[in-house]
């Protein structure tokens, strides 16, 4: 995937229209709630896959800078899910808050009416796992910090002669810091020791994730209505264990052109 993010800005290199993208893009601040599914395992609380209901909140920032053709974006996310294994016997719980502050030159294209752009990304999460019915080691910490290549497409049209946006935004953790017990070690023996040796160099062999979002902003009366689908595709191995958290989310939202 991160190949594929920088063939896409090598071939938007190519593509420089004279229209500026301040002229296009739309400053802009949403906030949307994402409901769907989510696919979970963390080996280091159990061998079983759990699966159940996600919920996620996030608000979006984004305005030009003072440099011709770049963008700045800050993306703040809140998700929580709820998941039962497939005996329906047991529940584990995931929470996580993440903060992402990116920047993106973009290229104009079709007089305007379309931006493509590429970037970096650079993120802060944290959170934890939380399985109801472990005794020895019930809870997982998660946090990190990685930077993300980022591409991103927006694209402006007319719906009853009115101006609405369709977004598709992609970003993939390529390097970072990220925060895992040792196989076999409890949380008690990481409290008697220095926690700075859990944390790992991550890249994306190790951290093989995803993030897509395709929202389309639209009008109605005075305001814009945001609908979309989020996709959220978490993973690690570090420490011999293996994480995976697989997000599908239906959002619905508020955007406000600032």
């Amino acid at each position: 995937m991160v190949k594929r993010i920088y063939i896409i800005c090598t071939i938007l290199t190519m593509c420089l229209s004279t229209t500026t993208a301040q002229d296009s893009i739309v400053p802009h601040r949403s906030l949307a709630v994402a409901f769907g599914s989510r696919q979970f395992l963390d080996t280091y609380l159990s061998a079983e896959h759990y699966s159940g209901f996600d919920m996620a909140f996030t608000t979006e920032t984004q305005r030009m800078t003072k440099w011709d053709r770049w963008a700045w974006k800050s993306l703040v996310g809140i998700d929580f899910a709820s998941m039962s294994n497939r005996a329906d016997n047991n529940t584990t719980l995931e929470m996580a808050v993440s903060y992402q502050f990116s920047l993106t030159h973009y290229w104009t294209l079709a007089e305007g009416r379309l931006l493509l752009g590429c970037g970096g990304a650079a993120e802060a999460s944290v959170g934890g796992a939380y399985n109801m019915r472990n005794q020895n080691n019930p809870a997982q910490l998660r946090t990190g910090i990685q930077l993300k290549p980022e591409a991103e497409a927006i694209f402006t049209f007319n719906i009853l002669k009115k101006k609405s946006i369709l977004r598709y935004n992609v970003s993939t953790p390529v390097l970072g810091f990220v925060f895992s017990p040792k196989y076999g070690q409890s949380y008690y023996e990481i409290s008697q020791d220095n926690a700075l040796h859990n944390f790992n160099i991550s890249t994306f062999v190790s951290t093989p994730s995803l993030r897509q979002q395709l929202t389309l902003d639209f009008p109605v009366n005075k305001s814009y209505i945001r609908i979309g689908y989020l996709g959220n595709y978490r993973q690690s191995k570090i420490n011999q264990l293996k994480y995976h958290s697989y997000e599908h989310a239906f959002m619905i939202g508020y955007t406000k052109q600032l």
